[in-house]
């Protein structure tokens, strides 16, 4: 797939110039060690469908550059740089959202950079399923390909770097009523963390696990943490909020 690749899985390969991400039928996406995209091929003729490579290859695309990307949501809020995590569908998406509507700004959605404890700006755009979004007071939102029920919105967003200071993690639950909130510490930090990063196959094959767990220790140090439970079958906005300013420490929007 990539000539000299130092590591490889069924849908990707790399080496430290550069870095390959694709999947049959979809097609492949090809970044250097800047992060730029410097090829791509699509499969087939289905529209948007390398859409689908362009988030891990983003993602891979920092790797390579030194970085270590996480698969989590971030936002300012209240003078807080939150980074917000958890599993597939867990709603991390949805609380970014929320936190926006109530006078915060985006700074990432699915691929989040922090870089000497500050969180990059990466856009507003977060992607998010009908419910939510109906439930945020969103439109129909853009489609991102055919066959895939979220749709992309384009939210409030941050300018500049801002300083990370709470870890969110998302958990849905079908045995609360209304959101929850349990703080945490720096060991529960470090999981999340960890558990949030991106392609650790290309770390491994690059020699860069030792830096990463230097890196989320040194982050997780600093951040406060807490655990958010949310109801799996409805949305609040307002009590998501709510409850993140109890960590926080903030105001709402």
């Amino acid at each position: 797939m990539l000539d000299g690749a130092s590591a490889s899985i069924p849908v990707a390969a790399v080496r430290p110039d550069r870095g390959v991400v694709a999947v049959d039928g979809l097609g492949r996406v090809e970044v250097d060690d800047s992060g730029a995209v410097v090829a791509s091929v699509v499969d087939g003729d289905e529209p948007g469908s390398i859409e689908a490579l362009v988030i891990p290859a983003v993602a891979l695309g920092d790797v390579l550059a030194g970085r270590f990307p996480l698969r989590a949501a971030a936002v300012s809020h209240a003078q807080a740089g939150v980074i917000i995590v958890g599993d597939a569908a867990s709603g991390a998406s949805t609380v970014a959202a929320a936190l926006a509507g109530a006078g915060g700004a985006v700074l990432a959605d699915m691929v989040t950079v922090v870089e000497s404890g500050w969180i990059d700006p990466r856009g507003g755009r977060v992607e998010l399923q009908p419910d939510a979004a109906a439930a945020l007071g969103l439109g129909d939102g853009s489609v991102i390909r055919p066959g895939v029920s979220k749709r992309r919105y384009e939210l409030t967003a941050a300018k500049e770097p801002v300083e990370a200071t709470h870890l969110i993690h998302v958990v849905r639950s079908d045995h609360v009523e209304r959101p929850e909130v349990a703080t945490g510490d720096t060991f529960d930090a470090v999981t999340r963390l960890v558990t949030a990063g991106w392609h650790p196959w290309a770390l491994e094959g690059l020699g860069l696990q030792p830096r990463r767990f230097e890196f989320v220790t040194a982050l997780a140090r600093r951040l406060s943490t807490a655990r958010l439970t949310v109801p799996a079958a409805h949305v609040d906005p307002g009590a998501i909020v709510a409850g993140v300013i109890t960590v926080t420490g903030g105001t709402g929007g």
